[in-house]
């Protein structure tokens, strides 16, 4: 989800230093046998050069009629032991379904940027519009991913 984050930010042109400074640690810290150490060392790159840099390789790698395409995302580990939840601390079980409710907003908000998606096709629709429609919902979904794995990170603290 972090890095859904990232492309949609990257999709909009927002390279700036704090998103780097957010994203970096969570790839350096993510611990999965087919980690691919070589995309983290290239974020680390691109961390490093200058703004007006990034923005000018984005304007390159993006390609006309192409855009972030954000997917759903379930827990079903949770879902199928709900019950268990009750086991844990009030505040425990708040965080918990915190998350869940934001995640289910967050695919929600999926579904419709796909709709805007599609809308980008019509000829009969205002191109601009559905474009600027598209972009705000993809600020949504970068701004709502960021806080579910923040709230992700907090509740694995606790």
């Amino acid at each position: 989800m972090a890095l859904l984050a990232y492309q949609l930010n990257h999709y909009l042109g927002h390279l700036e230093d704090s998103l780097f400074n957010w994203i970096l640690p969570i790839l350096d810290n993510y611990e999965v046998p087919e980690k691919d150490h070589k995309a983290i060392m290239a974020y680390h790159t691109l961390a490093k050069i200058p703004l007006n840099q990034r923005l000018a390789l984005r304007r390159k790698s993006l390609k006309p009629g192409k855009g972030p395409k954000p997917v759903t995302y379930s827990l079903y580990l949770l879902d199928s032991n709900l019950s268990n939840v009750s086991l844990f601390s009030s505040n425990y079980q708040n965080q918990v379904f915190r998350i869940k409710e934001q995640l289910d907003v967050f695919n929600q908000q999926v579904h419709f940027s796909l709709e805007q998606f599609d809308k980008t096709w019509d000829p009969t629709l205002s191109r601009d519009a559905v474009e600027k429609s598209l972009d705000e919902s993809y600020e949504i979904l970068a701004d709502r991913a960021k806080w579910v794995v923040e709230a992700i990170d907090d509740l694995e603290s606790t």
